[in-house]
Order: structure tokens, then C-alpha cells, then sequence
């Protein structure tokens, strides 16, 4: 039986997003970067020029209010907003993976 492909949403093309992430997901064998959340104009362009098969969604909520097409959402946005968008994206009943820390003291991991 053939594995399933894992559709990703990327949210975040900052740095990390964007030299880490999202190259390790494209070259990854049964991943697909699926879809990449940025609000920022300029970054939009550079994934239409790097990653022409993704989808651009504006917002992170406008993500995990549809999230149909998407199995896992990688998380690389400022350590602030990590716990809470890993939590949005639990509700919306996908996998996350957290770029590190996941939060800022043990308290608020948990």
C-alpha cells in the first residue's frame, strides 16, 4: 500500500520559513508544500517564484477556518505567537509541528 501524501501549510515565510522550511518540505519524498501563509506582499511574490504549486492564504485564521487540502500546518512565526497558532491549528484538526521554543516558559507549554 502507498503512502499517503502529507499536504502542508507553511505558516510563516520569514527566515525561517523560507530557508529552512519550506525547502526541507519540498524536497522532502510524501510531503507537499500544499499551501504558505503571509500577509506580506513582497513575500507572497517570492513564493509564487519559489514554490509555484502553493497556495498563498493571507492570514493564519483564514487558514484554520478552511483548512480543507491540508494535513499538517508547520508553524515558523516569532516565538510569541507560537502556542497560539499551534492551538488554532489542534482546532481545526490538524498536525502541527512548532518551530522552536514552542513557548516561553513551561507554564505556558502547557
Amino acid at each position: 500500500m502507498k503512502d499517503a501524501e502529507i499536504r502542508v501549510a507553511l505558516v510563516g515565510y520569514g527566515l525561517g520559513g523560507r530557508s529552512f522550511h519550506a525547502p526541507v518540505i519540498a524536497v522532502t519524498p510524501g510531503m507537499r508544500l500544499a499551501a504558505v501563509v503571509t500577509g506580506n506582499e513582497e513575500r507572497q511574490r517570492l513564493v509564487r517564484a519559489e514554490h509555484p504549486g502553493a497556495r498563498i492564504v493571507d492570514t493564519p485564521e483564514e487558514l484554520f477556518r478552511n483548512p480543507a487540502g491540508i494535513d499538517l500546518a508547520a508553524i515558523s512565526t516569532p516565538n510569541r505567537t507560537h502556542v497560539l497558532l499551534a492551538l488554532q491549528a489542534i482546532d481545526a484538526g490538524l498536525a502541527v509541528v512548532v518551530d522552536k521554543p514552542l513557548a516561553s516558559s513551561a507554564a505556558e507549554a502547557r
